[in-house]
């Protein structure tokens, strides 16, 4: 969607057509600058807010914003395009996983977030929204479905941030950040 309307009326299919193969591209080199001791932080993001890029290889012609809200909610289009994008954060998590550190992963002395910044697409909802953790940095504990009854999710960036010794209590707006979330490890 590099040059793509952020309303959709104009779209950039070409480009949009290579985000399956850039996306691995950019999470092979993630997951080596992050072996390599690099980076010990990385961020990957698939689209801005305005998502107006197409999926053509799952045959969605317009930008996930319409699927989303402006052609009205549409829950096959919006399965279809979470499906993949899990599908991507899978295989992230398994090249980590095949990384030796030394007699374990990569994955396992990483933290892996993985989410969204909404909760309802068709609200724009913000509210109990579905996170994935995933590794063993900093001590923390998976296999485990959390719930945290309506908490901020910047407190959830907190505790993330005191797994790894940082001791700051806040995180973006201290209105919506109280206190961090517990029980991580």
């Amino acid at each position: 969607g590099l040059n793509s309307a952020d309303n959709g009326s104009i779209r950039d299919v070409s480009t949009d057509a290579a985000i399956p193969k850039v996306g691995r591209l950019m999470m092979d080199m993630l997951v080596m600058a992050l072996a390599c001791d690099i980076t010990g932080v990385a961020t990957l993001q698939w689209s801005d807010t305005e998502a107006k890029h197409t999926f053509p290889w799952l045959g969605l012609k317009e930008h996930h914003h319409f699927y989303q809200h402006d052609g009205g909610f549409r829950p096959d289009e919006c399965a279809a395009i979470g499906t993949w994008y899990s599908q991507q954060h899978a295989y992230l998590l398994d090249a980590m996983t095949k990384v030796d550190m030394g007699g374990h992963s990569l994955l396992d002395e990483s933290v892996v977030f993985f989410g969204s910044e909404l909760q309802d697409p068709s609200s724009h909802g913000k509210h109990n929204m579905p996170f994935l953790l995933a590794g063993g940095g900093g001590g923390m504990r998976g296999g485990r479905w959390l719930r945290y009854g309506g908490r901020s999710h910047n407190e959830l960036l907190v505790a993330i941030l005191r797994l790894f010794g940082d001791t700051r209590m806040t995180f973006g707006d201290p209105a919506h950040c109280k206190t961090p979330i517990t029980n991580l490890t």
